[in-house]
C-alpha cells in the first residue's frame, strides 16, 4: 500500500514539473460580408481583435485562407481527396474551383506584410512590426474576395 502511495506521489510531482501551462489565443471576429450567389462569390470585410494569451511576444501571427485549399490539385486536401479515390475535384474545370484573394491586411490600422506558406496555399503567416507581448490585443482588418466552389465537388 504504501508503494502504491509513492508511486502516486511521485507520478503527481513528476506530471507537475514538467507539465506545460495550458493557454488559448483569443479571437473575436467581425464580418461583414455579401453573397452573390449567381457566381458562388462572397465581398468581405472582416475585423479580427486578436488577444495574445500565450507566455510568448508574438512575431507572426498564422491565418489559415481555407478557401485556397479548393484552388488546385496540389493543396493538402486535394490530395487527400485523390488518395482516397474522390477524384471529382481532380477533373474540375477551374471555373468550379474555389479561392480567397483581395486580402490587404491592417494591424491596428497600419498595413503588414503577409508571406504566404510556401507549401500550404492555405496558410500565411502576419509579420507584425512589433512583437505583441503576453496580454496584448491588437486589431487585424482586411477585405475578402472569395469563390466558393461548385455543390457537385463537395
Amino acid at each position: 500500500m504504501n508503494k502504491l502511495i509513492l508511486i502516486t506521489f511521485f507520478t503527481f510531482i513528476y506530471c507537475n514539473n514538467f507539465s506545460q501551462n495550458y493557454f488559448q489565443q483569443e479571437v473575436n471576429t467581425k464580418i461583414d460580408v455579401t453573397l452573390n450567389d449567381k457566381n458562388n462569390t462572397l465581398s468581405a470585410f472582416e475585423e479580427i481583435e486578436y488577444i495574445n494569451h500565450s507566455p510568448d511576444s508574438l512575431e507572426y501571427i498564422f491565418m489559415h485562407i481555407w478557401p485556397n485549399a479548393y484552388r488546385n490539385n496540389g493543396t493538402d486536401m486535394a490530395i487527400q481527396n485523390d488518395e482516397n479515390g474522390d477524384v471529382d475535384f481532380h477533373f474540375a474545370d477551374s471555373i468550379n474551383r474555389g479561392f480567397i484573394d483581395s486580402l490587404d491586411f491592417k494591424v491596428d490600422g497600419e498595413f503588414v506584410i503577409s508571406a504566404p506558406d510556401i507549401d500550404h496555399i492555405d496558410i500565411l503567416a502576419l509579420v507584425l512590426k512589433s512583437p505583441l507581448a503576453p496580454g496584448e490585443k491588437i486589431t487585424i482588418t482586411t477585405p475578402v474576395q472569395s469563390k466558393n466552389t461548385t455543390r457537385n465537388l463537395l
